[in-house]
């Protein structure tokens, strides 16, 4: 890409005067144009992101909040099952059920839904670890070729 730019001068006193523009083709000022263009549209679909990524935690968290305020308030009842799947009345808070579809059932552990639930949440945390880390060291290695680059680094400004 060719670029325009303003050139300067400066005089025998130091004093810096305009001159005409010039069309340069400067490979840092091609690196600083692709790096905008392209990091604009991921910001632009990491705020889209964002609020479906806090959609999906705040559903875990009612789910979650509704089988602890059911555990704290339900007096836990022998029960004699005839199925083995049959859902536990001391155990299951409806609203669970409803978010996430969490089902306890009689003699039957933990729901598989928990477990996915908790798995979920890892991951998203992993990922993010994983995605901070990628993005500081994209960022460390993009201010080294700038301040490589830089024909000013170095010098003061006056």
């Amino acid at each position: 890409m060719i670029w325009r730019v303003r050139g300067h001068k400066e005089s025998a006193d130091g004093a810096r005067e305009s001159s005409s523009f010039a069309f340069v083709s400067a490979p840092l000022l091609d690196a600083i144009e692709n790096l905008s263009r392209f990091h604009r549209q991921r910001a632009i679909f990491d705020a889209q992101d964002a609020r479906v990524q806090a959609v999906e935690p705040q559903r875990r968290s009612r789910t979650l909040c509704a089988l602890g305020d059911r555990w704290s308030t339900v007096i836990a009842a022998p029960l004699d099952a005839l199925n083995p799947y049959e859902g536990s009345d001391d155990l299951n808070a409806g609203e669970a059920i409803q978010l996430d579809g969490v089902f306890f059932m009689e003699g039957q552990g933990e729901p598989i839904e928990l477990t996915r639930i908790k798995r979920d949440l890892r991951t998203v945390g992993a990922d993010a670890t994983e995605t901070g880390n990628w993005l500081a060291d994209a960022m460390a290695a993009t201010w080294e070729t700038a301040t490589a680059s830089s024909p000013t680094t170095g010098r003061r400004r006056r």
